[in-house]
């Protein structure tokens, strides 16, 4: 979790490929699943809600 005023890496990533999607940019399952993972173990429940969110575009 980012202190106040600190960008997070993990939102950042996030954003990124939430952007690639939704502009219909073909984006791999394998990279859709790394950041999923990698939000997962940040263990914040936001950062769960968000992974959940990029499940919906896995196959």
């Amino acid at each position: 979790m980012s202190v106040y005023g600190e960008r997070d890496p993990v939102e950042d990533e996030f954003n990124a490929l939430l952007k690639q999607l939704d502009a219909g940019h073909y984006t791999s399952p394998e990279e859709i699943w790394e950041v999923i993972q990698l939000l997962i173990a940040t263990g914040d429940s936001k950062h769960r809600h968000w992974a959940e969110r990029l499940g919906t575009y896995l196959p």
